[in-house]
């Protein structure tokens, strides 16, 4: 069994959050109010309906590397990120 890093051992798993948004409808809720027209969201939704389970598995595993990475070079982000007392680091990565 491969010993546990530091990045193992945080309790965000981008691969679950990266799942949970390509299964739910896009809104653009994450941007400020206006930044984005009906017009771009639909578009968005549009993309992310006819995403194959291939391809979210692929996001999901990209989401996850990135994250890992981003955690190991120590990027301020991730880090404010994993060690969030709340469920402030995760809403953060649904962003």
């Amino acid at each position: 069994m491969p010993k546990k890093t530091p990045y193992d051992r945080i309790p965000l798993v981008p691969t679950i959050i990266a799942e949970a948004i390509c299964s739910q409808p896009y809104t653009g809720a994450e941007w400020s109010e206006g930044t984005l027209s009906p017009t771009d969201i639909s578009k968005v939704e549009v993309v992310r309906q006819k995403m194959t389970p291939a391809q979210i598995q692929e996001f999901s595993d990209l989401c996850e590397q990135k994250c890992r990475a981003a955690y190991e070079a120590d990027a301020k982000w991730m880090v404010k990120c994993a060690r969030a007392k709340s469920n402030r680091g995760r809403d953060q990565l649904y962003v």
